[in-house]
C-alpha cells in the first residue's frame, strides 16, 4: 500500500471479493489512505473503514487461532 500513497495517485483501490460479497481492500488517493472489511454485499451499512492495516491482520490471526481452539 506505501508504494500506491506514494504514487499520488487520484484514485486507487485494490480489493478482494469473495463471491458472496465479502470484500478487504483499501483505497489510496494523493493525500489519504484507509483500509476497509465489506461483510455484505447487498447492505450498504456493513462497511467498516479502518485507518491501519495492523489491526486487520492481527484480527484476522486471533480469529484464526480461536477457530483452531474451536476445532480441538
Amino acid at each position: 500500500m506505501s508504494k500506491d500513497v506514494a504514487s499520488k495517485p487520484d484514485y486507487l483501490e485494490n480489493r478482494f471479493t469473495t463471491v458472496d460479497g465479502f470484500e478487504l481492500g483499501y483505497y489510496a488517493s494523493a493525500d489519504s489512505s484507509s483500509w476497509y472489511v465489506k461483510l455484505e454485499k447487498y447492505d450498504s451499512d456493513s462497511s467498516l473503514f479502518i485507518e491501519s492495516g495492523g489491526y486487520i491482520e492481527s484480527a484476522f490471526t486471533d480469529a484464526m487461532k480461536k477457530i483452531d481452539e474451536l476445532k480441538k
